[in-house]
């Protein structure tokens, strides 16, 4: 699910290898575009780093942030400087999800949309509220206290996403592929062993297999993967850190990971295809 990147090279070594792999990879998702038309649906809870994925992943390469938080109200439509590739990214909020996931469900079901990307974050899920206006928030509570009821709850709600993706994708027609996206390696990247066994080995994967015996396994294909497009502390509105970056989290381990999930991507989006071209 993850890359610890080795030491043999330097940072600056490592971050010009980084760069030449992922120009190469763009490149080769560019050319294969031009022979076809693709289109990728972004599920999963709010807060979870949907909207950055998105920019990532069409070359809008993030350079910095404060971890603030917008909340999507729409579908939000990414295209690859007009190729035709789309990275739907729909919004995560239980009340918006009502509207738009059957939609993009609708689009899956016919055959116009094949890829899907479900993203979660091991409940590091941003929000735009004050921490005291917050529901699981109580009087005497100290942030470390909010926290470890607030990851409990996020990774509940992640699960209530893929319960809802199994059931809108248990009927889709043709070859459909998903990948499960960790994202913020930097806020839990000490603890990710245990991030690993949580999604492979817990509900989770259950609700996965749930999914695979519906569609069989010659219509679906899955893998997990986790990435940072970009490091910054988790930070409540008002600046109040909840979470710091993990201080062995290093660059090269976060190139690495980035160019594995824009790899696969690539991979699964364009087959042999995007593979070999050069």
């Amino acid at each position: 699910m993850f890359i610890e990147a080795g030491t043999a090279l330097s940072l600056a070594e490592y971050t010009l290898e980084h760069d030449k792999a992922l120009r190469k990879n763009f490149n080769k998702l560019r050319l294969w575009l031009k022979r076809g038309t693709l289109s990728i649906a972004v599920f999963g809870p709010g807060g979870t780093g949907k909207s950055t994925l998105g920019q990532y992943l069409i070359g809008k390469l993030p350079q910095g942030g404060n971890g603030s938080y917008r909340e999507s109200l729409d579908i939000e439509v990414r295209e690859v400087d007009g190729l035709g590739c789309h990275l739907l990214v729909a919004p995560g909020q239980p009340r918006r999800r009502k509207t738009h996931f059957p939609k993009l469900f609708a689009d899956i079901s016919s055959g116009k949309t094949t890829g899907i990307i479900n993203v979660v974050s091991y409940g590091c899920h941003s929000f735009a509220t004050e921490l005291k206006s917050m529901p699981l928030f109580k009087a005497g509570m100290t942030s470390d206290d909010f926290m470890k009821s607030y990851l409990v709850d996020r990774r509940e709600e992640e699960l209530n996403v893929l319960k809802e993706l199994v059931a809108g994708l248990s009927s889709a027609q043709g070859p459909l592929w998903m990948l499960t996206v960790v994202l913020k390696q930097d806020l839990w990247w000490d603890n990710r062993v245990e991030v690993q066994k949580h999604y492979m080995e817990g509900e989770y994967e259950k609700h996965i297999q749930s999914l695979l015996g519906s569609l069989g396994a010659q219509n679906f294909s899955h893998d997990y993967l986790s990435a940072c497009p970009i490091m910054f502390n988790f930070v409540a509105p008002g600046g109040l850190t909840l979470v710091k970056t993990t201080a062995g989290y290093d660059q090269p381990t976060q190139y690495a990971n980035s160019r594995n999930l824009i790899s696969t991507v690539i991979k699964r989006a364009g087959g042999k295809d995007a593979e070999t071209t050069s």
